[in-house]
């Protein structure tokens, strides 16, 4: 039966939607294809190994460390920070050892009694300082080299202020503390002398400290063992 005019109308109009509409199924279909393939490349390259990635340039190659490996990496850094703290405290071992042979022996009480009295300030003055660890390791492992100066400046001025307000006038009344305890007159007056004379030393000695935490930190950890040997060599 030959088609009306209006019927070829409708044909082709009914041909056209349906290419249109098959066009349309193919860009979505292909939209999405594409959307997987970029969710799937990314995830791919957030969980890539970082041995494999490029860094400045250039593709690391790295293998798994061993158990040995990580002891011997931990022994490096470990051994020289060891050594620096010995020398450290090698040094009051020292000066008992030179007031033991003094023909007084209760110079030797006395120095002994202001040992362990700055011993107990020293001790939590260094509890003090272990935020500084944390905070200096956190900026240079970061990379963030303007906050790691920031930090150390900070910390040296808190250090000094510290050192100065309090713990430099707590080391000098060992005195009136030793007395209050219980202690003779007399061997706490002459504790008191020995303490005096380690005040100086204080403000240099916990600058020191923060300094070689500000070096450990970038793993240079030979300055501190020089200079524990020439000042256990000094003091000798």
């Amino acid at each position: 039966m030959p088609l009306q005019d209006g019927d070829e109308g409708n044909v082709c109009l009914e041909s056209v939607e349906k290419s249109c509409l098959e066009e349309g199924l193919t860009t979505l279909r292909n939209t999405e294809e594409n959307q997987n393939e970029r969710v799937i490349g990314s995830f791919t390259e957030t969980n890539k190994d970082p041995a494999d990635m490029e860094v400045n340039g250039s593709l690391k190659q790295t293998s798994k460390l061993s158990n040995r490996d990580h002891a011997v990496n931990i022994i490096t850094v470990a051994l020289p920070i060891m050594i620096s703290e010995l020398f450290q405290n090698t040094m009051p071992v020292v000066d008992i050892a030179f007031v033991g042979n003094l023909p007084n022996k209760e110079d030797l009480a006395a120095a002994a009694l202001a040992t362990v009295w700055f011993n107990l300030w020293n001790t939590t003055m260094m509890g003090f300082m272990t935020a500084i660890d944390t905070l200096l390791s956190q900026s240079f492992g970061g990379g963030e080299l303007q906050s790691f100066a920031m930090w150390t400046a900070t910390s040296m001025v808190i250090v000094l202020i510290v050192t100065t307000v309090l713990i430099v006038p707590i080391v000098a009344a060992v005195k009136p503390f030793m007395i209050l305890f219980g202690q003779d007159h007399e061997l706490s007056s002459e504790a008191g002398q020995f303490s005096y004379r380690l005040l100086l030393g204080l403000p240099p000695l916990y600058a020191f400290k923060l300094l070689t935490k500000y070096l450990q930190t970038q793993n240079i950890l030979a300055p501190s063992i020089y200079i524990g040997i020439l000042s256990n060599g000094v003091n000798v």
